[in-house]
């Protein structure tokens, strides 16, 4: 995905939370921050933009401080709050209210994605929901460890014939 600037995000903000974009006024907890990555890595991916009211989608506005803090907690769930462990960007858009910081965060290919406590969560519109039924994990599992791999740049010359042939056999 391309940078972000101030009117991208405003375009956004006018559209919205959906499936793709969640908005936060903050960042407190390492939990919080996790549940809302594992939802979008098990989903298609998307945006949470903080510093944004999820109630009137008005912009509030960080400050520094706010940035630096939950910049930590980033690092933090990052590295202990979601299994196995994924790579969100962070970028910051000026705006006359504050800063907003827009976490990017990619449809996962290592499905499913678990916070610190073991829940699998996914995007269920603009909210997001705890996986519980045993059928939705088994399908989230087999969609992204199936036997489809992408081989990039490889032609059906590169098949070793003799070898598939004697495979199928």
């Amino acid at each position: 995905m391309q940078n972000m600037d101030t009117n991208d995000l405003l375009d956004i903000i006018a559209r919205g939370e959906d499936s793709k974009h969640r908005f936060m006024e903050n960042i407190q907890t390492v939990d919080l921050l996790a549940e809302e990555m594992v939802a979008l890595s098990n989903s298609l991916g998307g945006r949470l933009l903080v510093g944004v009211s999820e109630k009137d989608w008005s912009v509030q506005g960080l400050s520094q401080a706010d940035v630096t803090q939950i910049d930590h907690i980033i690092g933090n769930a990052i590295f202990s709050a979601v299994k196995p462990p994924i790579h969100p960007r962070a970028e910051i858009i000026m705006h006359p209210k504050g800063l907003v910081m827009v976490i990017t965060v990619a449809e996962g290919r290592s499905k499913p994605y678990m916070d610190n406590h073991g829940s699998i969560w996914v995007k269920c519109g603009s909210d997001k929901q705890k996986v519980t039924s045993r059928e939705m994990m088994q399908d989230m599992f087999q969609a992204s460890h199936g036997d489809e791999i992408p081989a990039n740049g490889l032609l059906v010359s590169d098949i070793d014939m003799p070898y598939f042939e004697q495979f199928l056999t």
